[in-house]
């Protein structure tokens, strides 16, 4: 199910509350995650911190950590149970957790002990789709194909001023790397769109909400000059 662009899967639980997910598609090894509402409200993460393998989590006790430059805070799982495996590769790049809260950045899969009691505390999709957006709408959350690396927020500036900026940005940043682009200059989506042609970059996202553009511009390897 797509809400306001974000994505949640049917086959999933919820705990509303934490903003997690649970796979019980095994249930002798459950799979926990984050939502895209979390990932959002977190921001670009620079750390995750998991609990090693075979220690036995609480229900509602922390299993990891999660920080970015203006966010720390825990993750607690919604089930009880001993975690079986942790996913070491969003240790080394967490962002792939903002990236891909479903696939890539799942954090661990859990032996649960009492799924039968947990689970009747979470939530499908159709029966908590109502409370995820409002959430959303109230916390002003935004889903996109990729999650951005850097923001520029060109509200009130002539186009013109935004790809100045831009021009000093690109060369900075590395590639593969996203911009986040707001504009409400009425002339935004032909202007970007012209400035990424020239420049041999890439608009992979774009839309409009009301009188304002958002962009995402992913750097490619080659710059023209």
């Amino acid at each position: 199910m797509i809400i306001n662009n974000c994505t949640f899967p049917e086959s999933l639980l919820y705990d509303i509350e934490n903003f997690t997910w649970i796979d019980v598609s095994n249930k002798n090894s459950i799979k926990l995650g984050i939502t895209p509402i979390m990932a959002s409200i977190s921001g670009k993460l620079i750390s995750v911190k998991i609990k090693e393998e075979n220690i036995t989590i609480d229900k509602g006790k922390r299993f990891s950590s999660i920080e970015s430059l203006r966010y720390f805070g825990t993750l607690r799982s919604p089930i009880y149970g001993k975690i079986e495996k942790r996913n070491d590769k969003i240790i080394e790049f967490p962002k792939l957790v903002n990236d891909s809260p479903y696939e890539e950045g799942w954090f661990v899969t859990i032996n649960p002990s009492n799924l039968d009691e947990d689970i009747k505390y979470l939530k499908n999709i159709q029966d908590c789709n109502k409370i995820f957006e409002e959430t959303i709408k109230n916390l002003n959350i935004r889903c996109f194909k990729f999650f951005p690396d850097h923001e520029l927020y060109e509200i009130g500036s002539e186009c013109a001023a935004t790809l100045l900026k831009l021009d000093d940005l690109i060369p900075r940043i590395k590639t593969g790397e996203i911009i986040y682009l707001v504009s409400d200059d009425v002339t935004a989506d032909l202007e970007i769109e012209r400035w990424s042609k020239e420049n041999f970059q890439t608009i992979v996202d774009v839309r409009k909400e009301n009188h304002f553009f958002h962009f995402l511009i992913r750097k490619e390897n080659e710059t023209k000059k």
